[in-house]
């Protein structure tokens, strides 16, 4: 798993922030990222399809903590939000996990990530393609 220590994250229980600073993730960081995500360690809103993206709010509760002046700030370069699901709530929506925390990633680690789970992918694909 990531260290929870550099993502930048969103807690329900905390204050709401006055600004949002980004430090862009390392390569280690980001390739550590794929492994869990094609492990199917955390969920993100990208797994949520477009008939359901109205319930992100529900899914990811500190999103609506966020005022709304420092909305576009958030979202300005906001590529992609997620969390662990080893911190989900005890209750789901429509059969989506509930956090009261999030971590996010802006678009250009967003745009690397996506490129690394891509490799990991065709990297399970071809091993599974050679025992045949």
């Amino acid at each position: 798993m990531a260290d929870p220590q550099n993502d930048p994250q969103i807690d329900a229980q905390a204050d709401s922030p006055s600004t949002f600073s980004y430090t862009s993730k390392t390569d280690v960081e980001l390739r550590q990222l794929a492994l869990d995500y094609v492990d199917g360690k955390m969920f993100t809103d990208k797994q949520i399809p477009e008939y359901d993206q109205h319930l992100i709010f529900s899914i990811f509760m500190p999103l609506t903590f966020i005022k709304d002046d420092q909305w576009k700030e958030f979202v300005k370069d906001l590529g992609m939000v997620y969390e662990y699901f080893d911190q989900a709530g005890m209750r789901s929506i429509n059969g989506y996990p509930m956090f009261m925390s999030l971590r996010y990633l802006n678009r250009e680690d967003t745009e690397k990530l996506r490129g690394y789970v891509d490799k990991l992918i065709d990297q399970r694909q071809a091993f599974l393609a050679d025992s045949k």
